[in-house]
């Protein structure tokens, strides 16, 4: 079966093949990414530099810190967050025990090199290779800045390793991957956009397809995923008759100790949460 059958015959509700080999596992996420960019051509949308975005998301409750119960399967419970931001981040609201909080300034602006404001994500580019090549300047910076801030507190503390070893090819694809999945988890994207970041992931090697998949939200979609040998996976959750992003999953491979010393189980689900609505909207304003 092709790619665009693979496709084609989960839209239509049709049974997947039995174990797509990774062939067929690549092809899908290229016929996938394909796909969105065929949709996204023509009107860029009506997303611009000075209006309301909402976004509601759903999270499940995990494990932090060692403090709860660890998440084996799904919650019994969800958590849920809605915002509202201005794409000038001159203004954001959030919803709070029923009432609308509003505040002035940005929120997403943070120190590091993966910035999350919308001047930002608004200036990203709308073509795969040229957005691959944005976020493997990210992963380079972010890893640099790891070292340097290994390197600062071996200086206050000799016992403690001067740097971390260098990223391998296949943890450089995962933190690419991660990359997008922030992107994709924090704001509305006009669509070139948005099929840009699936593209990017087509590029990425190790990027594999796994079909059929249901996010938090219990909505019907496939799944993208880094394959490396590492210790958790991490997924995407794409709608492929929209293209819309639905949200993510982390999931550890095998029993491990995480870095503040907690354990960690084999099946533990380490983060789930669905972005169940993304469109422009007044702060308040669902629709």
């Amino acid at each position: 079966m092709s790619a665009d059958e693979l496709i084609t015959a989960f839209r239509d509700g049709r049974p997947e093949p039995p174990a797509p080999g990774r062939v067929h596992q690549v092809s899908a996420v290229t016929a996938l990414a394909d796909g969105a960019e065929r949709a996204a051509r023509g009107p860029g949308g009506a997303l611009g530099p000075h209006q309301w975005v909402y976004l509601k998301s759903v999270y499940a409750p995990t494990r932090e810190g060692g403090v709860g119960p660890a998440l084996f399967g799904r919650p019994g419970k969800l958590l849920t967050r809605e915002m509202w931001r201005r794409t000038d981040e001159k203004a954001f609201a959030v919803m709070e025990n029923g009432k609308l909080r509003r505040g002035s300034g940005s929120k997403f602006v943070p120190a590091g090199p993966l910035r999350l404001d919308y001047p930002t994500l608004l200036a990203l580019p709308d073509d795969a290779a040229s957005m691959l090549a944005h976020i493997r300047k990210i992963v380079d910076a972010q890893e640099r800045q790891s070292r340097a801030l290994a390197q600062k507190s071996h200086r206050r503390k000799p016992g403690l390793p001067p740097a971390p070893a260098p990223l391998t090819p296949a943890q450089r694809d995962a933190s690419a991957f991660d990359v997008v999945s922030q992107y994709l988890d924090s704001a509305l994207f006009r669509a070139r956009q948005r099929a840009a970041l699936y593209g990017a992931l087509a590029k990425i090697t190790s990027v594999r397809y796994a079909g059929r998949a249901h996010d938090l939200a219990g909505r019907r979609g496939v799944s993208l995923y880094p394959d490396f040998d590492g210790r958790e996976r991490h997924e995407l959750f794409i709608d492929p008759k929209t293209y819309s992003y639905l949200g993510f999953r982390t999931t550890a491979l095998g029993d491990y100790t995480d870095p503040g010393g907690f354990g960690v189980r084999k099946g533990q689900i380490l983060g789930w949460g669905s972005l169940t609505a993304a469109k422009v909207a007044a702060p308040g304003k669902r629709s």
